[in-house]
């Protein structure tokens, strides 16, 4: 059992109500689409994670914690060619916002290198291990190194250019994307200004937001220099 703060598990409880409330709304002009659709599992993911009681004071809402656990989700099931255990693998975690809350997500699910870069990210302990955090845009830090092991970019929401951030990772196997885009659009074009097709698109009914679409780009370092 994984006893949480019983303010955090209040103030979840009152968001989903207000959930169920947009629903009922959308349920009307809709046509029942979204009430169809819509389901808790990443919450449900969430509250069963172990170390549940610590990440809840990254997430100020649901939603959030909807979307970090989707990102994850599209890691573990469309990329499987990184091992949790694994700890050659690096994650760069773009735009991660005040708190690094999908990057403490992703390292406390695996033995990865994980850095969330955002330049609002505020600098202060934050107790996890493998963590780094950088208040920077993802085109001014410093290059990564990933020390010839594999890299996943991550970028929830994010507003940066998904081609900056692979820029800046060097000495890597390979590098993987997965993005759930906002009203930014997250593009990876090869040298000749041409879109690399992602190779996993989908709606993700797990993720309480209107902003659900997940992009998976696998390998794009070979793909963004071929034809």
């Amino acid at each position: 059992m994984i006893h949480l703060d019983p303010e955090a598990r209040e103030a979840f409880a009152a968001f989903l109500e207000a959930r169920k409330e947009y629903c009922a709304a959308r349920v009307v002009r809709g046509g029942g689409e979204y009430i169809r659709r819509e389901t808790t599992d990443h919450l449900d993911r969430f509250f069963g994670h172990s170390r549940a009681g610590d990440l809840t004071r990254w997430f100020t809402d649901a939603r959030e914690v909807t979307e970090t656990v989707g990102a994850f989700m599209a890691i573990t099931r469309h990329l499987r060619h990184l091992a949790r255990g694994d700890r050659s693998v690096a994650a760069v975690v773009v735009g991660d916002g005040h708190s690094p809350r999908t990057g403490a997500y992703i390292a406390t699910s695996t033995a990865w290198r994980v850095i969330s870069v955002d330049p609002v990210m505020r600098q202060r302990k934050h107790g996890v291990d493998r963590l780094e955090t950088r208040s920077d845009r993802i085109e001014q830090t410093p290059t990564i190194d990933a020390e010839c092991g594999r890299v996943v970019i991550v970028a929830v929401h994010s507003h940066a250019l998904l081609n900056d951030a692979v820029r800046k990772v060097h000495n890597a196997a390979s590098v993987d994307v997965v993005s759930i885009p906002c009203w930014v659009p997250q593009i990876i074009n090869r040298a000749d200004g041409s879109a690399v097709t992602p190779d996993v698109e989908y709606a993700d009914e797990a993720i309480l937001s209107p902003e659900r679409r997940v992009l998976v780009w696998r390998n794009v370092l070979k793909r963004m220099v071929a034809a």
